[in-house]
C-alpha cells in the first residue's frame, strides 16, 4: 500500500530530495546541501502510523561525507533503503546496499581547531567512545589531504600544514582498536587565510573562519565567537 503525506521543505536547502522509510519505523529525509554539496540526512520516528507534524532532526552522514552531484534510492521488501550516488568531483558512481548496515558505530569526537597562515591545529578528543587512532581529511575540489594521528587515552594535537587556501571540508574519523568499528565522522568548513581562526564545534556544524552556515535553513550568518570561549 503506498504511503502518501505531505512535507514542507524550505526552497533553496536540498536538491533532489528523497525520503526513506526503514523496517525499523525510522523515516529519513535525504538531500544534497546546496551550499555545502553533502548529503544531508534528517531522521524522524512516525508514531503508530501518525505522520501529522512530524518532525525531522539532523543526523551525521549515513551514506557518505564526499561531495555530490548525484543521488538516489530505491527500497527493497523487508530489507529498507539502497543509495546510489555520483561523487562531484570525480566521474564514478557508488551503489550502497543497505544504506542502513546493522553495525556498531561509535559517537563522533569531540574536535577544536585554529588556523595559522596554512597551518590547521587539531586538537581530537573521545566523546563518549575511546578512539586508538584518528584520520583526518582535508577536502577542496578534487584535491584530498589526509592525515592519520594517534593519541594518547584517545587525545592527539596535531599541526597539518596545507598548501589549500580559502574554503575547504574537513572531516575526522575516529577508529578503536577494533578497526572496524568506526566514529560517526566531525565535519566543519574552515576557511584557510592570514589569520587566526578559532573554533569549536561538533559533527555537522559549519564554519568558515568568521562565517557561520544555518544547517537548518541555509542561511550565511556573520559568526563572532563568544568571550568566554
Amino acid at each position: 500500500m503506498p504511503l502518501d503525506f505531505e512535507h514542507q521543505i524550505p526552497h533553496g536547502l536540498i536538491w533532489k530530495p528523497v525520503m526513506g522509510h526503514e523496517p525499523t519505523n525510522d523515516l529519513w529525509l535525504y538531500g544534497i546541501d546546496e551550499s555545502t554539496a553533502q548529503l544531508m540526512n534528517k531522521l524522524t520516528y512516525p508514531f503508530e502510523g501518525n505522520y501529522t507534524g512530524i518532525i525531522f532532526e539532523d543526523h551525521p552522514a549515513m551514506v557518505t561525507v564526499r561531495q555530490l552531484r548525484n543521488f538516489g534510492i530505491k527500497h527493497l521488501p523487508a530489507f529498507g533503503a539502497m543509495a546510489f550516488y555520483t561523487l562531484q568531483h570525480i566521474p564514478h558512481s557508488f551503489i550502497l546496499s543497505p544504506i542502513h548496515r546493522r553495525e556498531r558505530r561509535g559517537t563522533v569526537p569531540q574536535v577544536t581547531y585554529s588556523v595559522s597562515g596554512n597551518i590547521i591545529t587539531f586538537t581530537i578528543s573521545p566523546n563518549e567512545d575511546i578512539y586508538e587512532c584518528y584520520r583526518i581529511e582535508l577536502q577542496q575540489s578534487y584535491f584530498i589531504q589526509e592525515k592519520i594521528v594517534y593519541g594518547i587515552d584517545g587525545v592527539a594535537v596535531v599541526d597539518i600544514p596545507t598548501s589549500f587556501s580559502g574554503v575547504i571540508i574537513a572531516l575526522v574519523t575516529g577508529y578503536s582498536e577494533e578497526i572496524s568499528i568506526a566514529s560517526e565522522t566531525w565535519q566543519a568548513l574552515i576557511t584557510i587565510g592570514p589569520s587566526p581562526s578559532p573554533g569549536k564545534y561538533l559533527a555537522m556544524d559549519a564554519i568558515s573562519g568568521e562565517l557561520l552556515v544555518d544547517n537548518e535553513t541555509g542561511e550565511l550568518l556573520l559568526w563572532k565567537e563568544d568571550a568566554d570561549e
